[in-house]
């Protein structure tokens, strides 16, 4: 864990102390203009899952399963998950037996996962602990909250009436860790199910640390076999590549809806967790994209960087657009100018190039890196998957077909960021904007690797801005959070009404990614599960780093 840790959010960037348990502070706790939540929100058998540093450890783990909610009382009754980490392989159908939770007017949720593991053989994984923040009763950003390990996530309430013959064609993202060397691993792809059990048709790409030769627009095929009543399914994903660390895969499926599903590996054979989404085949023959990315930068020392920006296209050309940069260990964000191509490939699958990207800060600029990208839809947004597969780096992360370019003043938002510090820093919180381009105080929760605040007040002072031109391109600060350090500085791009990924403009001492959300006190927002891509990849990385660095 290190020393200092300035931990940047759509709203905040703060200074952390090594300590654990609460904050020093007490803010006043208040609901968004839409209306407070409560204990009775959360009611309900929810999916959920998050990824991140396993802090006893220091290898890379994620979490997927479901728990039930019981409404007014806080209790959890029961559930099930299944766990992958690097020091321990796969643990499937792990009992949830009890847990509790308690959720403040502003939409933030603590509580606690009791599991029927051995402490003694899996230290830090029989009592997990959450905290979250939620934008409906539906759906909610998770982090891992105990001393154990840390990670970031989504939890989204489960359908009641999800059959295999409503199972359509789905774009899917995965990330996590070979089993060989704990090196980050990725993949995305496509596949048709057409109501059935089997792929029909499908295709799919690799990244191991790097390295995508031979594991590009790979032929998919097996099956996903839905479980009973909610339940974990079954998905066997086999491929044309020649290595068998890749061609048969096995994971759960555990079921939002129709529309989307959780993937996580079972089989042992390589650590990978992440999400499948209704694909969509085409983009609009015309747009915008926003993105954010993560990746390591393969010439400076293998440092990890985030980056954001926006492309404007028409058929296969991207004819302009820009990227933010930021690489831990820099000197914060920096800006270059972006174009390239969008071209199509089969089954819904897109190949992007970018020139004038950089992928990495002391990476030369390259006319061509090229990205697999998968087009999706979830609740009426499109959204594109994307890995980077040129052999010259690990980048990855999700972009956005543009439908606004201002977000909503007088409402509230949840956020969640994820980050590196040298090592695993996640948070969510909670904040309103105001009208007049300002913020209210609002609250965060935050894990760095184990050391853990709770409601630690974010100050006054805060403003929003966006960009000249309508790009949807814009900075929050915060100048009085109860933390220590003044200046705080985020980058977000707006994708629409309701989801505005983001970078953090920490020079030097973080890198990070997150994603602020709507909130509703309505069941209308649905998952934006994918909106948490950049996280997962991050996630891998930043393990690897510190892997790395403990050498």
């Amino acid at each position: 864990m290190s020393s200092r840790s300035r931990f940047v959010v759509p709203i905040i960037l703060s200074a952390l102390a090594v300590l654990a348990g609460c904050g020093s502070s007490s803010p006043t706790v208040t609901p968004p203009p839409t209306g407070g939540f409560s204990n009775s929100d959360l009611n309900g058998t929810y999916v959920f899952s998050f990824s991140g540093a396993d802090a006893l450890n220091g290898t890379f783990f994620a979490m997927a399963g479901v728990f039930t909610a019981n409404g007014t009382n806080g209790g959890i009754s029961g559930g099930t998950v299944d766990i992958i980490d690097g020091a321990y392989g796969a643990l499937t159908g792990v009992t949830i037996s009890s847990g509790s939770y308690a959720i403040t007017a502003d939409g933030r949720g603590r509580g606690t996962l009791t599991t029927n593991l051995n402490n003694n053989t899996y230290p830090g994984l029989t009592s997990i602990g959450i905290d979250f923040v939620l934008t409906s009763s539906s759906h909610g950003l998770i982090i891992r909250f105990d001393g154990d390990g840390t990670g970031s996530g989504t939890l989204d309430l489960q359908s009641s009436s999800i059959d295999q013959s409503s199972l359509t064609s789905y774009a899917f993202t995965l990330s996590g860790a070979d089993t060989s060397s704990g090196n980050p691993l990725s993949a995305v792809g496509g596949f048709a199910l057409n109501g059935g059990t089997a792929i029909t048709d499908g295709v799919e790409d690799f990244n191991d640390y790097g390295v995508s030769t031979g594991l590009t627009a790979l032929t998919l095929t097996g099956s996903v076999t839905l479980g009973s009543s909610g339940a974990a399914g079954q998905a066997v994903m086999t491929n044309t590549a020649s290595s068998a660390a890749y061609n048969a895969l096995t994971f759960d499926v555990w079921p939002v809806d129709a529309t989307h599903f959780k993937l996580i590996e079972t089989d042992g054979v390589e650590l990978l967790e992440g999400d499948a989404f209704t694909q969509a085949t085409t983009v609009p023959s015309s747009g915008n994209l926003v993105y954010t990315f993560a990746g390591e930068d393969f010439g400076n020392g293998r440092e990890l960087f985030v980056s954001g920006g926006y492309l404007a296209y028409s058929g296969t050309t991207v004819s302009s657009g820009f990227e933010d940069i930021n690489e831990y260990n820099q000197n914060g964000v920096s800006l270059s100018t972006v174009s390239g191509t969008l071209g199509t490939g089969g089954f819904g699958r897109y190949v992007l190039t970018l020139g004038g990207f950089l992928n990495g800060i002391d990476s030369s600029t390259a006319t061509g890196y090229q990205f697999a990208a998968y087009p999706f839809t979830s609740n009426g947004n499109t959204g594109i998957l994307v890995m980077e597969i040129d052999g010259a780096g690990v980048t990855g992360g999700t972009a956005f077909v543009q439908s606004a370019t201002t977000f909503a003043s007088s409402q509230g938002y949840g956020l969640n960021e994820t980050g590196y510090n040298g090592s695993e820093v996640d948070l969510i919180a909670e904040f309103t904007a105001e009208s007049s381009g300002t913020l209210s105080q609002g609250i965060m929760d935050e894990n760095d690797d184990g050391s853990f605040m709770w409601k630690e007040s974010l100050g006054s002072g805060g403003t929003y801005t966006f960009d000249s031109g309508g790009s949807g391109r814009g900075e929050l600060t915060y100048q009085n959070a109860n933390t220590g350090i003044g200046g705080y500085g985020t980058v977000f791009y707006v994708a629409n009404s309701s989801i505005v990924p983001f970078i953090d403009a920490d020079a030097g001492t973080q890198v990070g990614v997150g994603v602020i959300e709507l909130q509703s006190s309505q069941s209308q927002a649905k998952s934006q599960a994918a909106a948490t891509h950049t996280q997962t990849h991050l996630a891998v990385l930043r393990a690897t780093s510190k892997k790395a660095k403990k050498k």
